[in-house]
């Protein structure tokens, strides 16, 4: 029987495990699950994102080698190694496992390494990359006898030469194997919290995650997700995913489900299926509470389709036009947005008191003009919707506009750039902006859209929007505008007492709290100051 060790890295770096929600690592559980339906092998999970998490609430540093020994010696290394801000870990963790366990070989595969694949085998920090979905080609590499670089989608060095990833799972039209649960410690994540914003109910709804679907038909020239699933989009059946969600509500009372897939409703028969099954499941839990925070494609959605989420117990809806500019959409993108279909619907969402809205938009794009930016940011400043996620271009390795930026020198391929760069932090120069100036952009538009300006707030619905106040002040403590807005909610509906604490807590932050004072250093001019002085 062969033995696996397979490790899950955490995203960010410590400083971040405060206000990390987890997400189970999918790919790493749906490999394990298709290789034990297939071949005899005993799968262990080192999950660093978790450990790393608990020891940081316990406060500790976590001992790689120490937590490593509590394993059984693996025939197999395999790392996942998903996104870029997760180098620094995955380079500690090969070079211990290279001291621990030598002679193992190492295979590592997910979304960044399949986009960086020459540059982590060339340096020796595998022997083996797996490119792409990594079911067929991993359950090959643990059964066969002949060289794994004769696998389809796994690569070595120096014979490298990347043709693509394997094929053969994103042809499958359906997919019949579901997560193995089994390698998780499920109430450690719990406990840990399992959310993915800041916009889920007050009550003690427990959540958790679930894939209905695989890949994304569209090609964005910022997204890399096209060299791991070849545009291929595949369904899981209805009735696997509805007795998933049974079973995790039987075993841990889980009511509240975050749905992660890139593209729901891409095929509108099968998604309002699905969503009369909800239903079902709402009656027969007493209570279903549902995130779409991810994959709504607004050119396919109708408010058919929003009436039945919220029937069947949609409290937040994601939307993702990603820009405000047909042209940025169109020739920088390659992405087919209906802008006011988006607009409609947004609006349509945001009128319900009862269901929360968020729309990503992305900003700083390559050959993005002022003139282009001040279309997306009109755009923006007049869409209804509870919340604007707006964030900085981030390059993705192997995605068009990466490759662009390469060949025009301005970035340079490489960990610095993979393991420094955010959604929201820019490090490098684009334009004729520099990082600083585009990060600045960026955080005052934030500030005075998604705070000074909020939507609800302007129509008066201070409750929906005191919801957001409220979680950030609690999630970012110091966050001066939180507080600010949250004292202008309180002071709106009355609530003298409420509102007398948080102009207290407003006053104390503005005099004490550094990232308080970072912010009005920055962006005092959004406020009205004299808030902020003592009664």
């Amino acid at each position: 029987m062969k033995k696996v060790l397979f490790f899950n890295l955490p995203v960010v770096d410590p400083s971040g495990f405060e206000n990390l929600s987890l997400a189970p690592p999918f790919g790493i559980m749906y490999i394990s699950s298709y290789a034990k339906e297939h071949a005899d092998v005993q799968i262990q999970l080192a999950d660093l994102s978790l450990q790393m998490k608990l020891d940081y609430h316990s406060g500790k540093e976590t001992d790689y080698r120490t937590y490593f020994e509590t394993f059984d010696k693996p025939d197999v290394l395999a790392i996942s190694l998903m996104v870029g801000s997760s180098w620094n870990y995955f380079t500690k963790v090969v070079a211990l496992c290279r001291e621990m366990y030598p002679g193992t070989p190492i295979i590592v595969g997910g979304n960044h390494a399949t986009g960086c694949c020459g540059y982590v085998l060339e340096n020796g920090f595998a022997d083996y990359v797996m490119c792409g979905e990594g079911e067929m080609g991993f359950l090959d590499y643990i059964t066969t006898d002949k060289s794994p670089a004769l696998i389809q989608g796994i690569y070595d060095w120096p014979k490298f030469q990347l043709v693509g990833p394997d094929e053969r799972m994103v042809q499958l039209k359906k997919l019949n194997h579901m997560p193995d649960w089994s390698i998780l410690d499920i109430p450690a994540y719990m406990d840990c919290g399992t959310g993915s914003d800041f916009y889920e109910s007050d009550d003690d709804t427990v959540w958790w995650h679930v894939f209905t679907s695989r890949g994304c038909p569209c090609k964005c020239a910022y997204c890399a997700q096209t060299i791991v699933s070849k545009s291929f989009l595949r369904f899981y059946p209805n009735d696997k995913i509805l007795d998933e969600m049974r079973e995790m509500n039987r075993k841990y009372g889980v009511t509240g489900f975050h749905i992660a897939d890139d593209m729901f409703n891409a095929n509108k028969k099968r998604c309002m299926e699905l969503l009369d099954g909800f239903m079902e499941l709402r009656e027969e839990f007493g209570d279903l509470k549902l995130s779409f925070g991810n994959g709504l494609y607004i050119n396919c959605l109708d408010k058919e389709i929003l009436d039945k989420m919220f029937e069947a117990g949609a409290i937040f809806i994601g939307f993702a036009p990603e820009s405000g500019s047909p042209t940025t959409l169109k020739e920088i993108m390659r992405k087919d947005i209906d802008l006011e279909r988006s607009s409609d619907l947004m609006q349509y969402v945001h009128q319900r008191d009862d269901v929360f809205s968020r729309t990503n938009i992305i900003i700083g794009l390559p050959r993005e003009t002022k003139e282009l930016l001040d279309e997306t940011i009109d755009y923006i400043t007049n869409l209804d919707a509870d919340w604007l996620n707006i964030n900085i271009y981030y390059p993705l390795p192997a995605s068009p506009l990466y490759l662009e930026l390469i060949e025009k020198g301005v970035i340079e391929d490489g960990p610095k750039l993979w393991a420094n760069t955010i959604w929201r932090n820019r490090i490098f120069d684009m334009d004729g902006i520099t990082a600083e100036e585009m990060n600045y952009t960026l955080n005052d538009l934030n500030l005075r859209l998604n705070f000074v300006e909020n939507k609800n707030f302007k129509r008066g619905a201070y409750k929906k929007a005191l919801h957001y106040f409220v979680a950030l002040m609690k999630r970012v403590p110091g966050h001066i505008f939180a507080v600010y807005m949250a004292f202008k909610c309180y002071e709106a509906l009355g609530m003298e007492e409420e509102a007398a604490t948080t102009r207290a807590t407003m006053v104390d932050w503005a005099k004490n709290h550094p990232y308080s004072q970072k912010l009005l250093k920055d962006h005092s001019h959004l406020l009205d100051m004299s808030l902020l002085e003592e009664a």
